[in-house]
């Protein structure tokens, strides 16, 4: 009774997280799951196996024998099942947090491949020392804080990490008192870690080097304070290589209808007699604020002269046409291998901006869609739906 008692309770409690619980958080981390099951699955084990013993058929009839044997060898296979479903969920969690470390270290490379690139991401830091504008790392060992960036518009980017995983942005604000050139100015910008208000009080001194202390909430003094002294960004051009595989190019177009925009654009490379890309299809209504869902990958093959190329998007999509003279790629989008629409999608536009594929490096076919495959895995940003549009002059 005892253990029925306990099964049942945790079943109550799972209801209870599950469709109760879930709903009044932002990201429902159920940590309790692993925990839960594994003392269940004891502790049915042990159950199911002291109803088996032939002790309990002592003074009982031969039918209550058969029926706690019964339940025993429920029990035991009820456990074994949870304990394969445990092992899977911790397998499938070592994969995740590899995988998240391959994405975080990925895009942290990417972020500061070259000059460049420091520059798509950041904007201007210029190099001025009387300027709060920067790339910054600590003055000596001790802090969690891995390096600060500022630049002249007074955006800042607090990055974390490092040691065995990687670096990655922890935290981002603006403020305009960092535009101004002033060594006695001190900022406090505020940020949200979760459902927590941090603040990050930022002072320079006057050799140039500048003091950051993180504030939480219910605490007078800092969690922690630290010198930042103004360095050169890193570069991974060695960790992004160049060379087997032509990037084409993005392409991109759309068509109103009641006041919706309808976009197609999809980033395209080719190798060795084949293409393959990513895809997006989104729609927004005219001048409002629409959610990137995400980016499908794609593959296919092209003529020898480029003349033709057909891919497959999914199991319901494809894609069949002809880049032309002037680079833009005409042809029909199939729906179940019927034309859904004829469309003329433009070479170097980006009606969605934003995504950054055409950073992917082109080492190799496998480096570049591995790439591909990690970077559409970051969160995607919102896209502004111009107020009009027309696609005859795109």
């Amino acid at each position: 009774m005892i253990v029925a008692g306990l099964n049942l309770l945790a079943a109550i409690n799972e209801a209870y997280l599950s469709f109760v619980w879930s709903r009044t958080v932002q990201v429902p981390i159920r940590l309790d799951i692993p925990v839960v099951i594994a003392v269940l699955a004891m502790m049915n084990t042990l159950t199911g196996i002291r109803l088996l013993l032939p002790w309990y058929e002592t003074g009982i009839s031969t039918r209550s024998v058969w029926i706690f044997r019964g339940a025993g060898m429920a029990l035991v296979a009820i456990s074994l099942s949870a304990a394969t479903v445990l092992m899977n969920l911790s397998g499938g969690a070592r994969t995740d947090r590899a995988e998240y470390e391959h994405a975080k270290l990925l895009q942290f490379q990417t972020m500061f491949r070259d000059a460049e690139a420091v520059r798509h991401f950041f904007g201007d830091l210029g190099d001025d020392a009387g300027q709060w504008a920067g790339h910054y790392v600590p003055a000596s060992a001790g802090t969690w804080l891995t390096r600060i960036i500022v630049n002249r518009e007074g955006r800042v980017w607090v990055f974390s990490g490092g040691g065995r995983e990687a670096e990655f942005v922890w935290a981002h604000g603006q403020d305009v008192s960092l535009t101004k050139p002033d060594d006695s100015a001190g900022v406090r910008l505020n940020f949200d870690i979760g459902s927590i208000t941090n603040s990050l009080a930022i002072r320079r001194r006057p050799d140039g080097r500048i003091v950051v202390a993180l504030m939480t909430p219910g605490r007078s003094e800092p969690v922690t304070t630290a010198d930042f002294v103004r360095s050169v960004p890193p570069e991974f051009t060695h960790a992004l290589p160049a060379g087997e595989v032509e990037y084409l190019g993005v392409f991109s177009n759309g068509y109103v209808k009641d006041h919706v925009l309808f976009a197609v654009q999809l980033w395209l490379w080719r190798y060795d007699g084949h293409v393959f890309g990513r895809y997006l299809r989104q729609s927004g209504r005219l001048g409002t604020e629409s959610v990137l869902i995400f980016t499908k990958p794609f593959t296919g093959r092209y003529d020898r002269d480029g003349s033709r190329m057909s891919f497959t998007i999914d199991d319901h999509e494809s894609f069949a046409g002809a880049l032309s003279d002037d680079r833009s790629l005409n042809g029909e989008i199939l729906w179940l291998g019927r034309p859904l629409e004829t469309i003329r999608l433009t070479n170097g536009k980006e009606l969605i901006p934003g995504l950054d594929f055409y950073l992917a490096p082109t080492g190799s076919e496998q480096i570049t869609r591995d790439w591909l495959e990690m970077w559409s895995r970051r969160r995607s940003p919102r896209w502004q739906v111009p107020s009009s549009f027309d696609p005859s002059t795109w």
